[in-house]
């Protein structure tokens, strides 16, 4: 059988889906924070908190067991659907459920008596984005991968609109939720149609048991790493008002890139790990997807760190400028909080790594392509300087959007040249240049 597309030709398109809705997406929170006072922001933070935590929790692997049991093609495909779809399903219900009793409770809990006013829409949003949960995943685990990108791209457009447009017309944050629980009822409406044009429902008790045989460790994973992950927010959150919460969570904003080019190159991998069963190719694969990923990652982190007094105010006004990490964390005690999280996620992705190198039965010194991953980091780190400069000079002024623009510019005009210009022609620099400078490597 021959080997299919290399990772990133077969995630190329939920890369364009996912870039499309960066684009669409990563414009929202820019124009909360101009139509919206600091503390309806901040609220408006503490609500999605509590829907996002409960939505990745309360999954139970149930979704992403799709990955592992559509691509076999075993002709028990309307089954795996059927059980997991009816899980999520009942799973939403319960939260939605236990969210609203639990309004006031919530509301006490981070001092805002605001909260309780949207126990209705928020409830209503977490049920209905858990039971959608199955839609772009079940598409890609079919391999179809373009359509479930056009939905990740149009889904995102949609809700920027609908959601900012209630802002527009002065219905304030009721309009603002209301928009998202219709967004989401749009997209469980999406995925009962593609649901029901795959044939009726279809349940095996004998293969439900399977399906949660697998799902339910991934789970209970899900269970401990989504609290942990989340907990520094929701620390914070709890200790403080909702105006100096906005200020936090804008310091701990995430930068779509990371989710535009992880999560497709992630979902690709796991129907790619799927279909092999041989070693070898499944350690090709492993490596592959994470010097593509540490390609991009390590210059944007260190240059991200390089230019945070310029990058907070670009893009959310000097009002936000407490947010920048290293200096305005340090108000309300909030370093320790940051700093904390960091740590623990470091640990958890080591906890992880250790994970995949026994699957694969791999020594240290083969689970990672070191040696690739050295000429990023340096190149990374020697393109810092001119970044560091630049936001030096510049943090304060009037103009911050295009001091980061230059210091961008610079950084990647370095780093780039930093590795063009690498001695050595050993295979790791090779390797980094084929896939930076000049060809892209050949697919695996």
């Amino acid at each position: 059988m021959s080997k299919p597309g290399g990772i990133l030709r077969q995630a190329g398109p939920l890369m364009l889906g996912r870039g499309g809705a960066t684009v669409v997406g990563f414009a929202l929170p820019l124009i909360l924070t101009r139509l919206l006072p600091q503390a309806e922001f901040g609220t408006y933070k503490q609500v999605w908190l509590v829907v996002t935590t409960a939505y990745f929790m309360l999954q139970l692997g149930l979704a992403q067991s799709l990955y592992y049991f559509l691509p076999r093609k075993d002709g028990r495909e309307r089954a795996w659907l059927t059980q997991a779809s009816m899980a999520l399903v009942t799973l939403g219900a319960v939260c939605a459920a236990v969210l609203y009793g639990s309004r006031f409770l919530i509301a006490r809990q981070f001092a805002n008596p605001e909260l309780a006013t949207f126990a209705l829409p928020m409830a209503v949003m977490t049920w209905l984005m858990i039971a959608a949960a199955p839609l772009e995943i079940s598409l890609t685990a079919e391999g179809r991968v373009r359509t479930a990108a056009w939905i990740i791209f149009l889904s995102d457009a949609v809700r920027v609109a609908a959601s900012v447009v209630p802002l527009l017309l002065g219905l304030g944050l009721h309009g603002f939720f209301w928009a998202y629980v219709v967004h989401a009822a749009v997209r469980f409406g999406l995925q009962c149609w593609f649901f029901f044009r795959r044939g009726g429902p279809q349940i095996d008790w004998t293969l439900m048991r399977e399906q949660l045989a697998y799902a339910l460790p991934f789970g209970a994973a899900v269970l401990l790493e989504i609290p942990q992950r989340t907990f520094h927010q929701w620390a914070v959150g709890w200790s403080v008002d909702a105006a100096t919460f906005a200020i936090y969570a804008q310091g701990c904003f995430q930068v779509p890139i990371v989710n535009l080019l992880y999560a497709p190159i992630s979902d690709i991998l796991q129907v790619r790990f799927a279909e092999s069963g041989v070693r070898e190719h499944r350690v090709h694969l492993f490596h592959d997807a994470n010097l593509r990923l540490a390609a991009v990652f390590f210059p944007f982190t260190a240059g991200m760190v390089a230019a945070a007094p310029l990058f907070i105010p670009a893009l959310f006004t000097h009002v936000y400028d407490p947010s920048t990490v290293l200096i305005g964390l340090k108000l309300f005690g909030l370093m320790g909080a940051i700093t904390g999280h960091a740590l623990a996620e470091s640990v958890v992705r080591l906890v992880m790594l250790d994970r995949v190198r026994r699957e694969l039965a791999l020594a240290w010194r083969e689970v990672l392509p070191w040696g690739q991953l050295a000429v990023i980091a340096c190149a990374s780190l020697a393109a810092c300087v001119p970044a560091v400069l630049i936001s030096g000079m510049a943090a304060a002024g009037p103009r911050p959007f295009l001091a980061l623009c230059a210091a961008g510019a610079l950084y990647c005009a370095v780093y780039l040249g930093v590795i063009a210009l690498m001695p050595g022609e050993g295979p790791p620099v090779a390797r980094v240049r084929r896939m930076l400078l000049g060809a892209t490597a050949a697919p695996v």
